[in-house]
């Protein structure tokens, strides 16, 4: 499978911001030389570009209480070892670390970093997160994502969409390292198409709020382990392209080289999954969430 790399992506928006050298006008440092903050008011956006590259700490993403600003970010900062990344301009935000070139063992709960970041439920953004040794807390609930990609390392991440996005969403992409990623009510982020990485990492999916007619799953498996839970009364329809891993359906019918559940030819929802494993497991199976019907 061919995919885009994230890290390049990021790496190219540093490097333009950089020589732009444009900081939002709204930046507030606070009184600390280790804490400052970041905000910007909308001014007419149509959409955002936001890249977030966190090597270690603690961060949390979550929706915007006010309807006036674009963003705002809250960032504690371990000056030995880090510094602050904020650029801003024509509509693409870069916000993160990045070392001093000092040394020091940095660990997924370090204390002297953590950062929250808050995005518009109005302006469709394109969110690209690369995590490094963090614990990511993302309530993605109610912000108006167009595209989502995470990128993690060592990374322990817990994603929950406890809102529907006000957007349709053409894609979500989610690489894993040697990290644990779970997520809750990612039926709601209303994506038509998923492809996820699981590395050596241990993911589990939950597909809670699925109202799109057809949702497609692409899922590659090394060493690590995938579970993904999908309402019971959504249509599902498996196939994989290996017989080294371990495969587990329950409650998910042979149908030639296909495993589905029984409602899959009469359900108005319905999820593909096509699982590409080496020696990981993969664990796939219908759960009572509660019913899939369309939110308001």
């Amino acid at each position: 499978m061919n995919r885009p790399d994230l890290t390049g992506t990021l790496r190219a928006g540093l490097l333009l911001a950089a020589l732009a050298c444009v900081v939002a006008p709204e930046a507030l440092a606070a009184q600390s030389p280790s804490d400052v903050r970041y905000e910007r008011r909308s001014a007419g956006e149509s959409a955002l570009v936001t890249r977030v590259e966190f090597a270690a700490g603690n961060l949390q993403v979550r929706p915007l209480r006010s309807r006036e600003l674009l963003y705002s970010v809250q960032l504690r900062y371990d000056g030995e070892v880090f510094q602050p990344v904020h650029r801003f301009q024509d509509g693409r935000l870069v916000v993160g670390t990045e070392g001093t070139g000092q040394t020091r063992t940095v660990r997924r709960d370090d204390a002297g970093t953590r950062m929250e970041l808050a995005l518009s439920r109005r302006i469709p953004t394109d969110l690209g997160l690369e995590l490094g040794a963090t614990r990511s807390e993302l309530e993605l609930g109610g912000i108006a994502l167009s595209t989502l990609q995470i990128k993690s390392g060592a990374a322990d991440t817990r994603i929950s969409v406890s809102e529907r996005n006000p957007e349709e969403m053409d894609r979500v992409r989610v690489e894993v390292g040697a990290a644990s990623l779970r997520g809750t009510g990612l039926g709601r982020l209303r994506a038509s198409r998923w492809i996820v990485d699981a590395g050596v990492g241990d993911v589990r999916l939950e597909f809670q709020g699925l109202e799109r007619a057809e949702t497609h799953v692409t899922a590659r498996v090394g060493l690590g382990a995938l579970d993904v839970r999908v309402p019971d009364d959504a249509g599902i329809r498996v196939t994989r392209s290996t017989l080294l891993s371990g495969f587990n359906t329950p409650g998910l019918v042979r149908d030639g080289d296909a495993w589905v559940s029984e409602n899959w030819d009469t359900a108005e929802i319905r999820i593909s999954i096509h699982v590409d494993a080496a020696f990981g497991s993969v664990t796939i199976r219908p759960e009572s969430f509660g019913s899939t019907s369309r939110e308001p």
